[in-house]
């Protein structure tokens, strides 16, 4: 018997969680830190708007777009900003600057006016403040200044009027000049200017927009329709075209928006690009992600991460959002995170955006809005404490923005800590459900994080021993083959993550590049390069460049400097060396610049050529900052994030410094403490200080967030350590690591609040080598000392394992359920623990082997009695806790005698394939149709012949697939030489009327499915001369074209399509279709289903929806990822019921009810089906009002079963079902062709189905089962009654005995009461007769002949 471990969840697709009405949670906080409680996970998709009631002191909500200030607009046409003061352009010529100070737009000085002939386009704002509108007038372009609140004309010429124009000012070196771009119906142009309005350089092409980041020497981007131009200002002040970008499938180019980050990816500028991409004109908008660099344009990714991208008008971004304003809506959109915000409804006719570098969204209308955007959280600032206070209660109160409905999401328990408490205390045991989702393997890993503690550990609570927690937050995955002395990790998070390992030892650097292998879960190493060096280094530094696609690596001596350039595209080396007039204390290297440091003097900025651009002294120091006394003693930079920011440890202070492009320096902030810092870390944005503390003996660690510099905070200390001059302090992007003498490590996690961030105690043997942090969206930290590789998991996880064969189940029809819990304890304090709540583990079987004799009692009700007869029946779905393949009565025992095992209107027929049919296929649920190569056959469900149709004409050799939809059936047959689509006309009786015959553009290799709807063709199949695996393509009959719906990046699978009707098509009157789709890749599955809308004959494919994926690899027991199948069951109003089966490698099909609304679904799975045995579910499938049939391979020939959910109201009936109860198989055949079709009467709920086997028709009956038995003198009191059953695994006796209701005796009074009536009434007629014909006498009659 087949046991996998099955637990069963409702699943929100978006986001991954909701907050529930009246949920509670717990917060503990610590005196002196800054606690932030992030809500992104529990707010939902649409916007929310969240009060804290009552309020309480210290404790702050921050919303995810909060209004933070409005005042009085106007109608403006244009803005422009320099981040502080904002230029505006009214329809009406008046031009007003406003300036954003103290949290409050203000106008500054009068506003002017521009001559109200004149028809003004666009302002600009320069850094200086100037100002410059370009308007027409008289066919002249007019450049007006704005220079002590007068209009000057800075610059006129003869022009034609545009439909738009766009001025944008720019910083170039010490330079300013302007873009001025004019877009006509036909042409477009391109002019550059001068800051004194000299006309430089000009472009003339079909340009339809441009942007330019804000940085020194910045490049412009402008696109036309299909290509995106990057140009630079070349030294004589002239356009200059450095690379023209364009991509596959990527057409209509409509805006583009471009940003630099001086945080992440510093080397290239960051463009976001709408556009189409797909093979034709009816291919979704998207919008891709590129990297400009020096001289090159590069691909990144592409998304549509709003319903309908087409809608997009602008797009702005800064270093945390990306915002997406479309025709109605505008969507916020966290950089590096999942979760996507809808915040607001845009309603007013000509709203006007700026999004500025502090997460302050300004809205320009009739009224001037001002929005903070953030990621929403619950802050308190306890930093100014040093006593802990009384616990308090609130409530999370929430509201849509428009306020049409509000609701409570939160009871949030607040609790305030001392530094010294050390117990564990409960967040929240949301976590901790009862039922959570389907796990297909052995296994099921959990995540463990609603707890507060220092180094927490959790065990295994349990009174059986059919499963066991392993815990795996840390991994050993064993000895790296070759010891090095110095060792570095390289993650380059461009495209597909990389992952390099560098290694020296004894003057020889290997470069290895590793990854993850799934298959057999293990790390591999790929050696790229091996390089003999002549230095005997005592450091080693790595860094990446993007373009061109380089890891520099740098290994130094105390004076000399060994660099190595690894172009790993086209694994060519440059290498060099120098060596320094004096010795160097420390160096780094990013991807354009070495940094040296001479402790406490200076800071050296080379390229790589060793050529000094900037020296760091305390004479240029204070050009950059004021009264600093510089002694640098340490240089960190983020190089895994590609960061331009440079932080120096200045003993007393932090200096952050940015390098640019030319390798200067800006300055950016100065963090000043009141110690002697030691030490410091960058943990992704946090900031690390370490220095020694309470009178020498303790190690301290000041926490700073620097995610939105120049703007910084202080968030906490880490929890202190004792102190030793041999520890030794670490971290990645990830963690924070203390290693100890004895080589103990505390591994910190400084996001965590203060009483849970000392996460982790790893014990060694010898110093951490090496870490840096692995996979961004499911973190962890590769970690490697004394040559063995580990991983550390962001989050405390465990597998939960099953002990298979020790467990006996019973012969419930239901899925057995077991119970457990964990205890939580604490490293830090041996007397503190908890308990967490119970949870369930349910395992799955597959329901196929019997008792071999199962004993029933059967109380029999009324109900059970068949009216007006001596009978009574009773239902088999309701005896059978088996899959049956075939039941039946053995007759020659005795207490058979008076039962009979029936199907309503059984019936059983064939007739032989002379045609050589060989696809069937029903028509509008009311009769078949039998497809040779040759001709068509339809046929009653009682095997009458009801048309015959002959094409042999056509000379097919082979018919692939057939479909229909009402009275069309459509197939696809072939020649030696093409394809072609076959569109019959059948009516009610059967006749074919009409025959259509299209000759298909290209040729399938193979077809797997085909099916139609509102005579719409989808085909899931491969080409032959398109060398690309299967995938689903939709057949456009008006222009004979094919159109591919499912995603190039992995095979298809399968599909199901069906109509949907939803709010939107009703109102809109046009009809919408859904189909469900799984693709696979090497190692991943997915589950996706896309829209497809019919109006005016116009098709429209949407974008895709993603539902869930699988990852296939050893840890799960997987090694090649197994066939799955999808089939939608039934629609309703914005709902969708569909059966998965086999999905993950799963032995199991689900019905899943999904809710569709609007831009949001989710959806739970209402029931399930064991697989049959170990047979290999097909996917050919149907469902039809209340019966599922699955087909099942076995050796050569297919099995069908048949499923009865009752009637069609059966699938809502689950929803309120017991899901721990399984669907099971009643009744089977055999068939050796994989063709076959049902028809189901709703109103007679019974139906039939027909298949070929061994070249004979069959039709199969399809109705409940039941056992029925005549109630006698034998049987009034008990009947016994025993069926044989059976299916391909294994057979059993059931032996029942049915006890009927005792039923109420008839008394006979009534006969005798009817005797004696007749006898009176024979006697009256006797006495009638005789008075009659007593005076007649004889009557002689005489006949002649």
């Amino acid at each position: 018997m087949i046991i996998i471990l099955l637990v069963i969840k409702v699943i929100c697709i978006f986001p991954n969680t909701q907050l529930k009405e009246g949920q509670e949670i717990s917060l503990y906080p610590t005196v002196g830190e800054f606690y932030e409680y992030y809500l992104g996970t529990f707010l939902s998709k649409s916007q929310l708007i969240c009060r804290l009631h009552p309020q309480v002191p210290n404790v702050q909500l921050i919303n995810q777009c909060e209004e933070i200030y409005r005042t009085k607009g106007n109608q403006f046409i244009s803005t422009s900003s320099n981040n502080t003061h904002f230029g505006t352009l009214s329809n009406n010529n008046e031009i007003i600057i406003y300036e954003w100070k103290n949290q409050m737009i203000q106008q500054v000085g009068v506003s002017v006016l521009i001559d109200p002939l004149y028809n003004c386009y666009n302002i600009d704002l320069f850094q200086n403040q100037t100002i410059l509108v370009d308007c027409y007038y008289n066919n002249e372009v007019l450049l007006i200044q704005i220079i002590d609140s007068q209009s000057i004309i800075a610059y006129q010429i003869k022009s034609n009027l545009p439909t738009s124009t766009k001025i944008q000012s720019i910083l170039n070196g010490t330079n300013t000049f302007i873009v001025y771009a004019q877009y006509f119906k036909k042409y477009s142009i391109l002019t550059l200017f001068s800051s004194s309005f000299q006309n430089l350089s000009s472009l003339n092409n079909q340009f339809i927009d441009f942007d330019i980041p804000i940085t020194i020497s910045p490049n412009i981007y402008a696109i036309t329709s299909q290509e995106l131009f990057q140009l630079q200002i070349s030294p004589d002040s002239q356009f200059n075209f450095v690379y023209n970008f364009s991509y596959n499938n990527m057409r209509n180019f409509k805006t583009i928006n471009v940003y630099y980050d001086f945080q992440s990816a510093s080397q290239c500028d960051q463009i976001q690009l709408l556009c189409q991409k797909g093979l034709t004109t009816l291919s979704n908008f998207t919008v891709v992600e590129l990297f400009g660099c020096e001289r090159q344009i590069i691909f990144q990714d592409y998304n549509c991460p709003i319903k309908n991208c087409e809608s997009i008008q602008k797009i702005l971004q800064n270093a945390q959002f990306i915002i997406y304003q479309s025709i109605n809506r505008t969507a916020i959109f966290q950089k590096q995170k999942t979760q996507l915000y809808y915040f607001y409804q845009n309603t007013q006719s000509n709203q006007l955006l700026y999004f500025s570098n502090d997460n302050q969204l300004f809205q320009f209308d009739k009224e001037i809005f001002v929005y903070q955007i953030s990621q929403p959280s619950i802050q308190i600032n306890l930093t100014k404490f040093e006593t802990p206070e009384n616990s308090s209660q609130f409530t999370l109160k929430c509201f849509n923005y428009n306020q049409i409905y509000n609701f409570s999401l939160i009871n949030i328990y607040l609790q305030i800590l001392s530094k010294q408490d050390t117990n564990i205390y409960v967040m929240s045991n949301d976590g901790f459900n009862n039922l959570l989702f389907f796990q297909y393997h052995s296994f099921q890993k959990l995540n463990f994080s609603d707890y507060s503690g220092q180094l927490l550990n959790y065990t295994l609570n349990k009174n059986e021993s059919y499963f066991n927690l392993y815990p795996i937050t840390l991994s050993n995955y064993g000895k790296i083959n070759q010891t090095y002395q110095l060792i570095q990790i390289l993650v380059l998070k461009i495209n597909q993550a990389q992952q390099y390992f560098i290694g020296y030892n004894n003057q020889k650097l290997d470069i290895f590049i590793f990854a993850f292998n799934f298959k057999n879960y293990s790390y591999q190493f790929k050696l790229y390069q091996s390089i003999n060096i002549s230095v005997n280094a005592i450091s080693l530094q790595v860094a990446y460049s993007i373009y061109p696609s380089m890891l520099i690596i740098g290994l130094s001596t105390n004076d000399t400097i060994y660099l190595i350039q690894y172009n790993y595209d086209k694994n060519s080396i440059i290498s060099s060396n120098y060596t320094f007039e004096q010795q160097f204390s420390d160096f780094v290297v990013t991807y354009n610049s070495i940094i040296i440091l001479i402790e406490q003097q200076d800071i050296q900025i080379l390229t790589f050529n060793y050529t000094v651009t900037y020296t760091l002294n305390q004479q240029s120091i204070n050009k950059l900052f004021n009264n600093i006394t510089f002694n640098p003693i340490q240089i960190v930079v983020n190089t895994q994030s590609l960061s331009s920011f440079v932080y120096i440890n200045n003993i007393n202070e932090v200096i952050i410094i940015s390098i640019d492009q030319n390798s200067y320096p800006i300055p950016i902030s100065l963090i000043q403490v009141n110690f002697t810092i030691k030490q410091i870390n960058l943990v992704n944005q946090q900031l690390i200080l370490s220095y020694i503390c309470n009178n020498q003996n303790n190690i301290c660690f000041q926490v700073w967030n620097v995610q939105n510099l120049p703007k910084y905070y202080y968030v906490k200390n880490l929890y202190s350590v004792n102190f030793d001059n041999n520890i030794i302090i670490q971290s990645d992007n990830l963690f924070f690591y203390v290693t100890f003498s004895n080589y103990t490590v505390y591994v910190y996690n400084p996001l965590l609040p203060y009483h849970m961030s000392l996460y982790y105690k790893l014990e060694l043997t010898s110093p951490i080598q090496c870490t840096e942090q692995f996979y961004l969206n499911n973190p962890l930290s590769v970690i490697i000392a004394n040559n063995y590789l580990y991983t550390l998991q962001e989050l405390q996880q465990f597998n939960l394992t099953v002990q298979q064969s020790n467990y006996v189940f019973n012969n419930s029809i239901s899925y057995p359920q077991l119970t457990f819990n964990y205890t939580v304890t604490s490293a830090l304090n041996n007397n503190t623990f908890q308990q967490t709540p119970n949870q369930s583990i349910i395992f799955y079987l597959n329901f196929t082997q019997f008792q071999d004799l199962r004993n029933l009692s059967i109380e029999l009700s009324k109900d059970n009695i068949i009216p007006y007869s001596k009978n009574f029946s009773y239902p088999m779905n309701l005896i059978l806790d088996r899959q049956v393949g075939y039941c039946y009565l053995n007759n020659i025992l005795g207490s058979n005698q008076y039962c009979s095992l029936t199907q309503f209107l059984q019936q059983s027929s064939n007739i032989s394939n002379i045609q050589n049919y060989s696809l069937i296929t029903s028509i509008n649920n009311e009769y078949f149709a039998l497809q040779s190569n040759s001709s068509i056959q339809t046929l009653s469900s009682d095997l009458r012949y009801l048309f015959y149709f002959n094409y042999t004409n056509l000379t097919f050799s082979q018919c692939l697939q057939s479909t229909s939809y009402i009275y069309q059936l459509y197939s696809i047959c072939q020649n030696s030489t093409s394809q072609y689509l076959l569109n019959f006309t059948l009516d009610s009786q059967g006749f074919i009327l009409n025959l259509n015959t299209i000759q298909l553009p290209q040729t399938f290799q193979k077809i797997s499915k085909m099916s139609s709807i509102l005579n719409q063709i989808f085909i899931l199949g491969t080409f032959t001369q398109i060398i690309q695996s299967q995938q689903l393509y939709w057949f456009n009959q008006s222009n004979n074209n094919f159109y591919q719906i499912s995603n190039s990046s992995g095979l298809c699978q399968d599909f199901s399509i069906a109509q949907i009707v939803t709010t939107i098509s009703a109102i809109q009157q046009y009809q919408q279709l859904i189909v469900f789709y799984i693709q696979i890749g090497e190692l991943i599955q997915n589950l996706s289903f896309k829209y497809i809308s019919i109006q005016n004959n116009q098709v429209k494919i949407q974008k895709r929806n993603f539902v869930a994926s699988y990852l296939c690899y050893q840890q799960n027991n997987c090694k090649l990822i197994l066939p799955s199948f999808v089939l939608i069951m039934q629609t309703y109003n914005n709902r969708v019921i569909i059966l998965l089966s086999n999905f993950a490698n799963q032995d199991i099909s689900e019905i899943i009810e999904f809710r569709l609304q609007q831009n949001i679904f989710y959806f739970v799975i209402i029931g399930t089906i064991p697989n049959y045995g170990n047979l290999t579910n097909t996917g050919n499938n149907f469902y039809k009002n209340g019966v599922l049939m699955q087909q099942f391979q076995s050796n050569t020939v297919n099995i069908v079963g048949v499923y009865y959910l009752n009637n069609n109201n059966y699938l809502n009936n689950l929803l309120n079902g017991d899901i721990l109860k399984p669907i099971l198989m009643l009744g089977s055949f055999t068939a050796t062709n994989n063709s076959y079709a049902m028809i189901v009467n709703q109103e007679y709920k019974n139906g039939t189905t027909l298949y070929i086997s061994n070249q004979i028709i069959f039709n199969y009956s399809l109705s409940t089962w039941n056992v029925t038995c005549v109630l006698n003198s034998h049987t009034k009191y008990k009947a016994n009654v025993t069926i044989f059953c059976d299916n391909e695994f294994s057979n059993g006796i059931y032996n029942i005995f049915f006890y009927p209701p005792q039923l109420d005796k008839v008394s006979k009074r009534w006969i005798y009461a009817l005797l004696t009536i007749i006898a009176l009434l024979l006697f009256y007629f006797y006495i009638k007769v005789k008075s009659k014909t007593k005076n007649l006498g004889y009557i002689n009659a005489e006949i002649e002949l």
